[in-house]
């Protein structure tokens, strides 16, 4: 039975009781990400995030890993636009052990000036290693093109010359606003009862925090409108990436939208895949998909190919986009985007990890729990109508971004 506890002051958890697995995995999500930040200290929710792998006031970096390694565990973290989550995945009767090393991460690390200099180093090279990763920086690119004057345009990792300059003062001071317990979702699914995941939460976190309370600010929907961007870089090949509007996280018409991914070209029988790689060869990687917010969305589509052929292989982009719109959907290409959607969601079922990450995604942006048969129903609902329409309120080329990183074109 899932459920969401609620604490007095502000706290919030969710609960996913698995019989058939063995296994536990807790999430604790702050609700902060690049979103949240300002120009000068855009990139420090994604430092706070390795930070508090540091080193606490009775365990060194080394100890926290090696602690971790003794249980068989898994301990990881990531910083999304709007969230940052720390998690662990391990045996069940190891869960009291997880969550104490999680409190005490998130409660008691230090932010030594030494660890924190030799951090700042490795975000730097994590920045390096992205610009070195030219579908990654593309994609980045066409983002912060798309969402021009938004909190959604910021970049996650933030520029070399904010991180650079970050001090444990800075730290401190930002999590003050936003580490606060009405801030906080833990979500834990697995091999665990809810009155036992209820007892732990509240020893190891509930009970932990102060009074303070976080800043929440409201962020209207972005205007899209026609832009672009070119990027000259003198490798191999060009990359290419489009940005349209989608609907928003939970929008009703969400399950359509991800249908429709699922046709156009979000596997290796879409229509984007079998035109540009398998028909035309003028791409090894082509594919799309949508980036859904709390308020806001973005569609996306990317393909890497050679430079001589990149308006080749946009044009045939466009005739793709163009043909959907003409001509619709067979009765195959609709009965496969549903069971596709539907296959990934059974899928993720099976996995304690997934569980506790959809669940706290469903608190963190919709405020419930995640409903595993509403959605299939939701899916099984869906018509060419709706598959059309979502088609409809994408491609609208008057809010389309473009991005290019690559050699210039002869």
């Amino acid at each position: 039975m899932d459920r969401i506890f609620r604490y007095k002051n502000g706290m919030k958890a969710v609960h996913s009781y698995m019989e058939s697995v063995r296994s536990v995995a807790i999430g604790v999500y702050v609700n902060t990400g690049s979103v949240n930040e300002d120009a000068e200290n855009n990139g420090i929710s994604h430092l706070i995030e390795h930070m508090l792998f540091k080193g606490t006031a009775k365990r060194s970096a080394f100890q926290i890993a090696d602690d971790v390694d003794v249980l068989g565990a898994q301990i990881n973290a990531f910083t999304s636009k709007s969230a940052t989550c720390y998690y662990t995945i391990s045996t069940f009767d190891h869960t009291e052990a997880c969550i104490e090393i999680l409190s005490d991460l998130f409660f008691n690390s230090v932010f030594d000036k030494g660890e924190l200099e030799k951090e700042k180093s490795v975000v730097l090279e994590e920045i390096s290693m992205t610009d070195d990763t030219p579908d990654e920086k593309v994609m980045e690119y066409v983002s912060e093109t798309y969402f021009d004057g938004h909190p959604l345009a910021k970049p996650i990792l933030g520029s070399r010359e904010n991180v650079s300059s970050f001090t444990d003062g800075d730290i401190r001071t930002y999590m003050k606003r936003f580490y606060t317990a009405d801030n906080v979702i833990i979500s834990i699914a697995g091999h665990i009862k809810a009155d036992e995941a209820d007892r732990l939460i509240k020893k190891y976190f509930v009970n932990n925090f102060g009074g303070e309370k976080s800043e929440k600010p409201v962020f209207a929907r972005h205007i899209s409108k026609a832009s672009e961007i070119v990027k000259i870089k003198d490798i191999e090949q060009a990359n290419i990436a489009f940005a349209f509007p989608c609907y928003e996280f939970h929008h009703q018409k969400e399950m359509a939208m991800h249908v429709f991914n699922n046709i156009f070209g979000g596997g290796m029988s879409s229509r984007l895949f079998q035109k540009i790689r398998e028909e035309m060869g003028l791409a090894y990687t082509v594919y799309s998909y949508a980036s859904t917010y709390q308020n806001d969305g973005m569609f996306m589509i990317y393909l890497g190919t050679n430079p001589e052929q990149a308006k080749a292989a946009t044009d045939a982009v466009y005739g793709v986009i163009d043909g959907f719109l003409k001509n619709g959907i067979t009765e195959r290409e609709f009965l496969s985007g549903k069971e596709q959607l539907k296959g990934g969601l059974v899928l993720g079922q099976e996995s304690s990890g997934a569980i506790m990450k959809v669940n706290g995604k469903y608190l963190h942006g919709a405020d419930e729990l995640f409903d595993f048969d509403k959605l299939l129903k939701e899916i099984d609902t869906v018509t060419k109508d709706d598959i059309m329409a979502a088609a409809g309120y994408i491609f609208d080329y008057t809010k389309m971004t473009k991005a290019y990183l690559g050699r210039k074109q002869q």
